[in-house]
């Protein structure tokens, strides 16, 4: 097989994957979060990890989608979602399918959808790193934005009413990510 329709293959999996990941993790935040006014995703990243001397990663590509949840026109956090943490190729099925570790049976078990206890934490996490300046101890030692930019990131909150007016920018377009 030439590597090119090979890439392709490959590519076409990755867009089946992040197709589901962005409409879960969209349609969670638009249900269950007021004050967003954009979801915005950017793309799938992908890191070919392919060596003329070594040849492929065993380790395979790293693949990725950034998505910008927008508070107002111009103030926005970014959370980026990857295919190695929330979905896992299936052989068997020749697709990425949601896993979870199972402890009990030593192996992974298949579920529905992203995690909403994982899509809360990150975003979380992720409004918290736009609003703050840490140390290296990461102890607060500021703000990253200002007091007006700050209180329109605290208006994103869960809400029953969620944020039906929501912009959503789907994207899957591949593109090569460069450091």
């Amino acid at each position: 097989m030439n590597k090119s329709v090979e890439k392709n293959s490959d590519e076409k999996l990755y867009q089946d994957a992040f197709t589901q990941i962005q409409k879960d993790v969209t349609d969670y935040l638009v249900k269950n979060y007021q004050g967003i006014e954009k979801i915005a995703w950017e793309g799938i990243g992908i890191e070919y990890r392919n060596s003329d001397i070594y040849g492929p990663s065993l380790l395979g590509n790293y693949v990725d989608s950034d998505v910008r949840i927008y508070v107002s026109k111009d103030n926005y956090f970014t959370m980026t979602y990857q295919l190695s943490e929330e979905m896992s190729f299936d052989d068997d099925k020749n697709m990425y399918v949601y896993r979870d570790w199972n402890k009990e049976l030593d192996d992974y078990v298949l579920r529905d959808s992203v995690e909403p206890e994982w899509i809360d934490r990150k975003l979380a996490v992720e409004m918290d790193n736009r609003v703050y300046k840490r140390d290296k101890m990461a102890k607060i030692v500021g703000l990253e934005v200002s007091e007006k930019e700050k209180k329109e990131l605290e208006n994103i909150k869960v809400s029953k009413y969620g944020s039906p007016k929501t912009k959503i920018i789907y994207n899957l377009k591949i593109k090569e990510l460069r450091y």
